[in-house]
């Protein structure tokens, strides 16, 4: 049985945010799992799995799948919503919300590994997640979001300036050796999601200092599978063999047999993590080639559709695959949650902010005019086949948070291009003044 799940996200816009569904398409047979063989997309290739050295998503998910972190996010649960990890529970708070505690679970050990004594891998210990958090803030590390977490912590930007391992920032604390105590300079709703993420997975020190420039091709984990190879054509994972006794709960992930139902995840239920063996990670760069493979026999077991190839497997209007797919695959399809977009550059000295307040007026005026002049559906039919969703703000639906998207006026009649020039018109603007832009694409 096939089913398919992919997301993406486009923005829009300064304050429009479009999003679109591709499609991942996943297979797994009714009785257990030997070997799953999945694909990225183009460029799609993992260059390493130090948490503290990630160039793209696909490194992350490489490093997800050998290392833990804190928390994690439910798998099924819409809004989003984080459970315990490599912690034993969620943490304690504080009444002014500025001190979490947190217990990590006894049951997680790091692989065996030549860096231990004996090769024998130990328990995974609070001063490792100190540790691990240090090391991402270390300017020495040179990690590209080693800044993110500094501001949060009580004295780490003053620990910054000497980065002594040895005397960590007064706000980050191994209490004992399964307690962690985190103090915060101000609440911040966000701070345990940034504990979810890869690049804070938890690493032992250990295999830094033995591996030293190969450490991120010679990962040591705690996480459901570990590295067997890494090169230019694919990584591959067996299942860590010391794993701790996990199984899967479908529904403490956020199963509804109204959403998910028929797609034999039931059949998943109580099955010991991790569900796979062996675990392939193809780079493919190819869009055409790593679809054929995957309409073969045994070529890949999932691929990441880009939208242009979408129409040679769906039919639209509604969405539903091709007669001759239908007996074959089946899908899903969700909303994503990454963002991306057409921002204005308030520093350009045609659009931006100026001084003079009639003249920073007029360049309001004319943004303003930008906006009503791009047809926002136009597009999402062209670039991502009518599958879009605009949205007012940037808060895509799934997030967890007490303040939904607010409501635009924009959005009733975006696509004006009369309103546009007349706005024009009334703020003095003519064919000849209208400044240069270049726009940027990634």
């Amino acid at each position: 049985m096939r089913s398919s799940l992919h997301r993406t996200t486009v923005s829009l816009g300064a304050t429009l945010v479009l999003l679109s569904s591709v499609l991942w398409s996943f297979s797994y047979p009714a009785s257990a799992i030997k070997r799953l063989k999945l694909s990225t997309r183009s460029g799609g290739n993992v260059h390493g799995l130090d948490p503290a050295a990630v160039h793209s998503i696909y490194d992350v998910r490489a490093i997800l799948m050998v290392y833990d972190t804190l928390f994690e996010y439910k798998a099924l649960k819409r809004p989003f919503e984080l459970k315990p990890n490599l912690a034993a529970e969620m943490p304690r708070l504080s009444a002014d919300q500025k001190t979490y505690t947190i217990h990590l679970r006894k049951d997680a050990y790091f692989i065996d590994d030549a860096c231990f004594p004996g090769g024998k891998g130990r328990q995974v210990h609070a001063q490792d997640v100190v540790y691990s958090i240090l090391r991402m803030m270390d300017p020495a590390t040179a990690s590209g979001v080693g800044g993110e977490l500094a501001p949060y912590i009580q004295g780490a930007e003053e620990w910054l300036k000497s980065a002594r391992y040895e005397a960590p920032p007064a706000g980050l604390k191994a209490l004992d050796t399964h307690t962690l105590q985190i103090k915060l300079n101000n609440p911040s709703a966000k701070f345990l999601h940034l504990l979810s993420q890869g690049t804070y997975a938890v690493i032992a020190r250990e295999a830094v200092l033995k591996y030293q420039k190969d450490f991120a091709r010679h990962p040591v984990g705690s996480g459901p599978f570990k590295l067997d190879n890494l090169d230019l054509s694919k990584a591959v994972f067996s299942a860590n063999p010391n794993y701790r006794a996990t199984k899967l709960d479908i529904y403490a992930e956020g199963y509804d047999p109204k959403l998910h139902g028929g797609y034999g995840l039931e059949k998943l239920h109580q099955n010991k993590i991790p569900l796979v063996d062996k675990l392939e990670l193809h780079f493919v760069s190819d869009d055409n080639a790593r679809l054929n493979a995957f309409l073969s026999a045994d070529d890949l077991d999932t691929i990441a559709l880009p939208n242009y190839l979408i129409p040679r497997i769906f039919e639209q209007n509604p969405l539903r695959l091709k007669a001759e797919y239908q007996a074959k695959f089946r899908f899903y399809q969700e909303t994503g949650l990454a963002v991306s977009g057409i921002l204005f550059n308030l520093k350009h000295p045609g659009i931006g902010y100026h001084s003079d307040p009639q003249e920073n007026e007029r360049r309001r005026v004319l943004r303003q005019a930008m906006l009503h002049a791009f047809d926002y559906k136009t597009y999402n039919r062209r670039f991502n086949l009518g599958m879009g969703r605009l949205l007012a703000g940037e808060i895509p639906p799934g997030i967890q948070t007490e303040v939904e998207p607010s409501s635009n006026p924009i959005l009733e009649s975006h696509y004006d291009l009369p309103r546009a020039r007349k706005l024009l018109q009334e703020a003095g603007w003519s064919a000849q003044a209208l400044p240069a832009l270049h726009i940027s694409t990634s």
